[in-house]
Formats: C-alpha cells, structure tokens, sequence
C-alpha cells in the first residue's frame, strides 16, 4: 500500500530505496574497512563500486541458496543478509584475480593452478 501524504511518500521512497540489493551491497562494502582500511580514496571507492554491483547481481542467488538449505527462515526475513553476504567478499575476489593476472598470469594458467589444488 502506497503512503499518500507528501512526507510519508518521501519517507516510503527513502526505505525503499535504502532496501535495494545496490545499496546494501555499498553498505557491505562499507563495513570491510572495518576489518581493511583502504589505503588510497581510489581503492575505496572502488571496493564499494564492486560490492554494490556483486550485491545486485549475486544477491537474489545468495538468497536462494539460503532459502533452500534453510527453509525455516523466511525469504523477507534474509533478504538484507544475502545481500551482505554477496557483497563483502566481492572486492577481495576482483582484487585477488586482478593481481594475479597483472603477474603475467592467463586464465588457462590460473584453471591449472587450481586444478592442481584440488
């Protein structure tokens, strides 16, 4: 049910907006300098880019995996979580493979590393 008061509108579209897997996903990336400060204003600006675009595209699979591994929870009641979960390990991901091709690495390289991993 849409709010029909000019201030409960705005206030409605400020929650909704807030509540969207982008900003959720910029938030989770916010909370990893708690745990990594970056060191330039370039590399933190960067890392809440990628944990908001990873949080958009890869939180709704998050979410579901979730719902389907643990089905006593309600998928309303996660749906920030995934969101989270999707975006906190993005930047560390893209970095980690971003150096290790700026090694000289190729991809047939970095599929036989982990293949020897495994």
């Amino acid at each position: 049910m849409e709010p029909t008061s000019g201030t409960a509108a705005t206030g409605f579209a400020i929650g909704k907006a807030l509540a969207s897997p982008g900003v959720i996903g910029i938030l989770g990336g916010a909370l990893g300098f708690l745990i990594l400060w970056p060191k330039t204003a370039k590399e933190g600006f960067s890392r809440l880019v990628v944990s908001g675009i990873s949080s958009h595209f890869f939180g709704d699979a998050v979410l579901r995996t979730i719902v389907e591994f643990a089905e006593w929870i309600p998928p309303e009641e996660i749906r920030a979580g995934a969101y989270l979960i999707a975006a906190l390990p993005a930047w560390w991901i893209l970095g980690a493979i971003l150096k290790y091709l700026s090694r000289g690495n190729d991809i047939k390289q970095i599929a036989q590393d982990v293949k020897e991993m495994m």
